[in-house]
């Protein structure tokens, strides 16, 4: 045992240059792969509970008919109120009203605002377009109509409410709701669960779903559907996907890195230790010992690497959490056992990576040894090239040159190595550069433009004029855009995230939602949408549809003539639908159809996000046919009065118009200094890793080809070869590699930018088209070339160090 604690302090000795870099390269690279972990899995759980936020997560929908359920559901201590309600649509003249029934002093919650009872507070009415009340109910003063007796369909109601549904994706024709108390008790009605705190919502609900359902023939509705798919359903799983896929990628790409780096610091150490190796292989010992000696020596700093590097991730993430204004301490998540495998499976892979490398070396004989320590590897693989490294009857350069191009061919695959960590290099470099201008242009064009901006969906450009210039705060309401938007999915904004509009982009196509679509004993609430070419308008067919799901399969096929039955996806999400628009639906004899275009993988989680929606995706011929004046488009609007007074009266005027958004460009703007910062933490870390450990693997690259093979250089030097243009030559070589690098990372480049534009293009406000960085691609490619020759003049203090010696010429 005394006689292995001496071999190791002798290989220590002189080596600890060696261990420190290999120390450092392996907690570099479990840092990186860890924080980048943590990163997914923390964005990922924000993510969630950001969307569970909005989309009700203390609450669920019941609906039922047995009203003994409301006196057993509000003894459940866990429940802070349940309410019941009632809706009904009506169509008067060209208008449709949706009336809810609703218990006194009840406020419907939603992801709108919805005013029951009287006003309470007059900065929070929502604006109301006086043509509903003047023209259907004969009511000229909104402040008037609360109270107000109206009759529909020879019936008299008390008005105790009124707000305009901007959920409807038909906008245009526009949809109002009167919310009326309820009288009595309908036969079927809807209860509003709320619950006091979050932990309880998922078990409690799916314990009063397994017991009433049968009892009192309920169906938990819309919004425990929506949580249950969010929280524990096809976007968790998908966002989990998502997660796992970017870090094995990253995974992959580290590995790759981190091995050349590994390999490169071994073989140096190797190299130098050579003779050791051989005399403790003269003195008895056996290769497969001696290999086991120093495989345990790096496998000590390998994890002692690892854990360091984890203990960084865990620092950054504190410091990134801090810097970004996240709660530390309630929701930063350390996923313990994805880190301890990932860590794992790196460290198995490059440690078997060193192990090959260390017994190739001390397998060899001693004598071999001492030959690789006198003449370099070269020597030993001249059989492999099966040339010789110099001929007489050509020129000194030229053998120079084909010394340098079979080395390249030799080392080819270590070449890769460094090519993918420059190309990687490369493209978060642009990528960051790109993100950052992005947002910087978004943020200056708002800031000039405009007091606020307002983004219009799915409604004509006359119509959004006439609506702002009735604002009399409004100085000027100019147009900046207007673009088609085929291919994205028509929800409104408080139905679907932003950014996951983008998953469903399809090209050619157009994607309609449809609301109100249940599972299991499903109630189905069809609009569909028709466009009528004689009376040039548009048509809205609203069937209900109620039963299970044979039941509606036979209401569609005989209703609609519907040629192709549904295909029904998981808890009953409709995910294909093929309909003959006939003459039925006042169209003319010609039949027009809306089929399915795409993968279904398209659309399944952000259907589900969209709170069960029925998405039809159509082709844009047919699309251009149905609403051939569809834009959509954005207004910079500036006011009279800037004071902040002024702003929040016309803000609030504007939120009531139709398919209008209004988008405060202050808080955009505290979002792109976020986004600019994160990106900068990210791809600048990125950044930092992959150049530095590039640089190292190309400065190992330089001294190992200098160190084996200094025998081949003295021989060119003694024939008259100048030192500084052997160095230069062998700048060169590193520029072949390096012509394979330029073009990869320009794909990689193209892919990466064209990604964060379009999710950011889906998330800023300002639009302008793609457009390849040449600039900044250009200047970080000739900054790579300029370390490529710095690097190679580094290296040449080892050709400085060269011992001349006139009888070491060999000439084959």
């Amino acid at each position: 045992m005394k006689g292995y604690i001496k071999i190791c302090k002798s290989f220590l000795k002189g080596n600890l240059k060696y261990f420190f870099s290999l120390l450092l390269i392996t907690a570099l690279a479990s840092g990186l792969l860890s924080f980048f972990i943590m990163g997914t899995e923390n964005q990922r759980e924000l993510d969630l509970e950001s969307t569970k936020r909005i989309y009700g997560r203390y609450h669920i929908e019941v609906r039922g008919s047995n009203p003994k359920i409301l006196e057993e559901i509000h003894e459940r201590s866990s429940i802070k109120r349940a309410s019941v309600y009632q809706r009904e649509v009506i169509r008067l003249g060209q208008r449709y009203v949706n009336i809810i029934y609703t218990e006194p002093d009840y406020f419907l919650l939603s992801p709108k605002k919805i005013i029951s009872g009287s006003f309470p507070d007059k900065e929070n009415e929502i604006m109301i377009q006086r043509e509903l009340l003047y023209l259907h109910f004969g009511i000229d003063d909104v402040d008037k109509a609360i109270g107000e007796k109206v009759e529909i369909n020879s019936q008299e109601y008390r008005i105790s409410g009124i707000y305009v549904d901007n959920q409807q994706p038909l906008s245009i024709r526009g949809e109002y709701s009167l919310i009326l108390p309820l009288t009595t008790l309908p036969e079927e009605f809807n209860i509003l669960i709320e619950f006091k705190d979050s932990e309880s919502i998922y078990g409690e609900a799916t314990d009063i779903y397994d017991k009433y359902r049968k009892e009192y023939r309920i169906t938990i509705g819309e919004n425990f559907e929506l949580l249950t798919k969010l929280g524990y359903g096809e976007l968790g799983e998908k966002l989990e996907q998502d997660a796992r896929k970017s870090t094995l990628f990253y995974l992959v790409v580290l590995i790759n890195v981190t091995i050349f780096a590994v390999s490169n610091a071994l073989n140096i150490f190797l190299h130098k230790n050579n003779k050791n190796i051989a005399i403790y292989r003269l003195l008895g010992l056996s290769g497969i010992k001696i290999s086991f000696i120093l495989a345990g020596f790096n496998s000590l700093i390998l994890l002692i690497g690892f854990l360091f590097g984890v203990i960084l991730a865990f620092i950054a993430s504190l410091v990134s959490f801090y810097y970004l204004n996240i709660d530390i301490f309630k929701n930063l998540i350390f996923p313990l056992r994805d880190i301890v495998i990932y860590n794992l499976i790196a460290y198995i892979i490059i440690y078997f990576t060193g192990f090959l490398t260390i017994y190739k070396i001390c397998r060899l004989t001693p004598i071999q040894l001492f030959k690789i320590s006198n003449s370099g590897y070269f020597k030993l693989y001249k059989k492999k090239i099966n040339k010789p490294f110099l001929n007489p009857e050509k020129k000194l350069f030229a053998n120079f040159l084909r010394l340098s191009y079979n080395k390249f061919r030799f080392n080819l695959l270590k070449h890769f190595a460094i090519l993918i960590s420059i190309a990687l290099s490369i493209s978060f470099l642009i990528s960051m550069f790109d993100i950052r201008q992005l947002s910087l242009e978004n943020e200056r064009y708002f800031k000039e433009k405009a007091d606020f901006l307002i983004e219009v969906d799915f409604i004509l450009t006359e119509e959004i004029e006439r609506m702002l210039k009735s604002i009399e705060a409004i100085e000027e309401a100019q147009l900046i855009e207007i673009r088609e938007r085929y291919g994205t999915i028509t929800i409104p904004k408080e139905h679907l995230n932003r950014k996951f509009v983008n998953h469903l982009k399809m090209e050619n196509t157009y994607v309609l939602a449809f609301d109100n679509v249940y599972t299991d004993t499903v109630d189905l609430h069809l609009t569909l949408i028709g466009y009528n070419r004689e009376e040039q308008n548009i048509l809205g067919i609203e069937p209900q549809l109620e039963g299970n799901v044979g039941l509606i399969y036979n209401k569609l096929l005989s209703e609609f003539n519907i040629e192709k039955q549904l295909d029904i996806l998981g808890e009953g999400i409709i995910t294909y639908l093929e309909i003959d628009m006939s003459s039925e639906l006042n169209f003319t004899e010609k039949r027009e159809k809306i089929k399915l275009v795409g993968e279904i993988d398209n659309i399944i989680y952000p259907v589900a996000y969209a709170r069960n929606s029925l998405v039809i995706v159509v082709d844009k011929d047919f699309f251009d046919k149905l609403y051939p004046n569809y834009k959509s488009s954005k207004y910079v609007v500036n006011l009279t009065d800037k004071s902040p007074e002024t702003y929040e009266k016309v803000r609030k005027q504007i939120v009531g118009l139709h398919g209008l958004t209004v988008i405060d460009y202050q808080e955009l703007n505290a979002e792109l200094r976020e986004l600019r910062r994160l990106s900068l933490l990210i791809f600048g870390t990125l950044v930092v890793f992959l150049f530095g450990v590039t640089c190292f693997n190309l400065y190992s690259m330089f001294n190992m080809r200098i160190i084996i093979n200094y025998h081949e250089y003295k021989t060119f030097i003694l024939l008259g070869l100048n030192r500084g243009f052997i160095a230069f030559l062998n700048f060169l070589e590193a520029l072949y590699g390096l012509l394979f690098a330029i073009p990869i990372a320009g794909i990689l480049t193209f892919i990466m930018t064209k990604f964060y534009y379009n999710i950011l293009v889906n998330s800023l406000l300002f639009y302008r088209p793609y457009k390849y960085p040449i600039n900044h691609f250009l200047s970080v490619v000739i900054l790579i070339v300029l370390i490529y020759l710095l690097i190679s003049l580094l290296a040449t203090k080892e050709i400085k160090k060269l011992d001349i010696n006139p009888r070491q010429i060999d000439v084959v």
